[in-house]
């Protein structure tokens, strides 16, 4: 099964206009979107689209009115102009627990169909509620390691400004786990964050002893961001606000939308 957890430190660092870091012991999953139906019936702590302690919900990621993640990303890479044929996806990211979810930010690692790392898109989200995608596909020198910029013109944080650019470095999820984004205005590099990480298998007895270790994974993520933001206003960090700039703020979607009342559940084997 290539599906599996990762054990992560998580690290923030500002250099301006005032210094700021911190970083912090997490986990988070790396999904192989053919394997949910497969997880489904061997886990008794996951679930695909019903209640549990974990729970992947096709709603809580992008929506393009397709059946499955898989197609909703396979529709959304079309609308994109990418029309190469598709074989497996893993998507990094976290799941709701508890019935709460919260993902900074996911990426879906897209291979080609001879395994091929062809492409990621990550997932960005804020607190409004708000997703924004975008397409990492610059090869660097190694075929495992993806290297590209984007501007931003999405609202991630109060404490920094739209007109600015994502620098995305993504590693091919392995035996460890290497993700970076730093953000950059027309003064240089300002800020930098990362995920990295070693694999673990993913069994009830993982996610268990890491619900212990991490007993409210979503409500520390949102208590975290607010903390951090709360000691950046004390820094008096200048802040912009939602509405500030609203042309710097294109191409987004809204998500966690309210549960279907029909909607059609895995059911165990």
């Amino acid at each position: 099964m290539r599906s599996c957890l990762y054990q992560c430190r998580v690290a923030h660092k500002r250099l301006r206009p005032k210094p700021h870091s911190f970083a912090y012991s997490t986990f988070t999953f790396c999904i192989d979107l053919d394997e949910i139906d497969a997880l489904h019936r061997s886990l008794k702590l996951f679930s695909a689209n019903r209640r549990n302690l974990y729970a992947l919900h096709d709603r809580d990621h992008l929506d393009q009115g397709q059946s499955s993640i898989k197609e909703n990303l396979r529709s959304f890479l079309n609308s994109k102009g990418y029309h190469h044929e598709i074989g497996r996806i893993e998507l990094v990211t976290n799941l709701r627990s508890w019935g709460h979810v919260f993902n900074p930010v996911s990426f879906y690692f897209v291979y080609a169909p001879d395994q091929s790392l062809a492409l990621c898109v990550a997932e960005v989200a804020n607190t409004f509620n708000e997703q924004k995608l975008y397409i990492v596909d610059q090869s660097s020198k190694s075929p495992q390691r993806l290297q590209q910029s984007h501007d931003k013109l999405f609202y991630i944080s109060p404490f920094s400004d739209l007109d600015t650019q994502l620098n995305f470095d993504l590693h091919q999820p392995d035996q460890r786990l290497k993700l970076a984004i730093t953000e950059n205005d027309s003064a240089g590099t300002y800020f930098y964050s990362s995920v990295s990480g070693k694999r673990i298998p993913i069994t009830d007895t993982a996610l268990a002893a890491y619900s212990l270790r991490f007993p409210f994974l979503t409500l520390g993520v949102l208590f975290a961001i607010h903390w951090q933001a709360l000691r950046l206003a004390l820094k008096k960090v200048p802040h912009f606000k939602k509405a500030h700039r609203p042309d710097l703020q294109t191409d987004t979607r809204t998500y966690l939308k309210p549960k279907p009342k029909r909607s059609v559940r895995r059911q165990r084997l």
